[in-house]
């Protein structure tokens, strides 16, 4: 999946829905890319986040495919296919609340 841009189905991954606190890192690498602090509902059946834990651990390109343009964004060690940008998220992170 990751290194031929390929997408799970929505709502069918492993993580979608997972609340568990941690890191998510890239699976080829290893590399970590996301707090679990920073991730939020987005209603999209995919994991989401409102900011990468290591900045420089993430690249963006520009996606041409499906008749539209995107930002897909990739890990920057491994070159995986980790998703799109996308600007109508929250505004700010999201609070953990226990």
């Amino acid at each position: 999946m990751t290194q031929h841009e390929g997408t799970e189905r929505a709502f069918q991954n492993a993580y979608w829905d997972n609340h568990e606190p941690g890191i998510y890192v890239d699976v080829v690498s290893g590399e970590p890319l996301f707090s679990s602090l920073d991730k939020f509902d987005s209603g999209t059946g995919w994991p989401s986040f409102t900011k990468p834990l290591v900045p420089e651990n993430v690249t963006t390109k520009t996606d041409r495919g499906l008749l539209m343009t995107r930002t897909e964004v990739r890990s920057a060690n491994a070159d995986s296919h980790l998703g799109h940008l996308f600007d109508d998220g929250p505004s700010r992170p999201v609070s953990a609340t226990a």
